[in-house]
């Protein structure tokens, strides 16, 4: 475009520099806010909501009485542990546990490649927590607590290891990706 061609459409081609400069500005933004989203997903924190309960021994302390009375132990299937979401991304994780049963519970995160149902237990009736990532402990009847940890991507056994609350159904499977 020649000088004399430009001078006779200033408003046009103001308005076209305008826009363009609109245009690199949005863009730049929007690279802008991308970034953003990445530093603030990477900072976010997870939430998991997970929910302890024994709820089921009463009905077996009412069905077997005597046996339950001679013996202190836990049957299997007697005790659950619900974990929503089962899988979150790498970083900070908040777990809050709500025991939702009568008895007193704790919450163990442990980093295996072992099956949430294949751990072993010791003569005490309790898995070895030599990987654990963190604990909630003496979580009571009834009540909530909750902890922040930060988790690496990887395979995760969530238990109550409390004498044998993990034998008893207090697991579960969690990821990490």
């Amino acid at each position: 475009m020649t000088v004399e061609r430009f001078r006779g459409s200033r408003p046009h081609a103001l308005l076209a520099i305008v826009f363009a400069l609109g245009l690199v500005g949005a863009g730049a933004g929007a690279a802008y806010a991308w970034t953003g989203d990445a530093r603030a997903d990477k900072a976010k924190l997870r939430k998991v909501a997970v929910v302890v309960d024994d709820t089921h021994m009463e009905e077996m302390e009412a069905e077997h009485a005597e046996a339950v009375e001679e013996e202190e132990e836990h049957a299997p299937g007697t005790m659950s542990m619900t974990v929503s979401p089962s899988s979150v991304r790498h970083g900070k994780v908040k777990f809050t546990v709500e025991n939702a049963g009568s008895e007193v519970h704790e919450f163990v995160v442990l980093k295996t490649k072992k099956k949430f149902d294949g751990l072993p237990v010791n003569a005490d009736d309790e898995v070895n927590e030599a990987t654990a990532r963190g604990e909630i402990e003496n979580i009571g009847a009834g009540k909530t607590k909750s902890k922040t940890m930060k988790l690496t991507r990887g395979h995760y056994v969530l238990v109550c290891n409390i004498a044998g609350h993990y034998g008893a159904g207090m697991r579960a499977d969690f990821k990490v990706t």
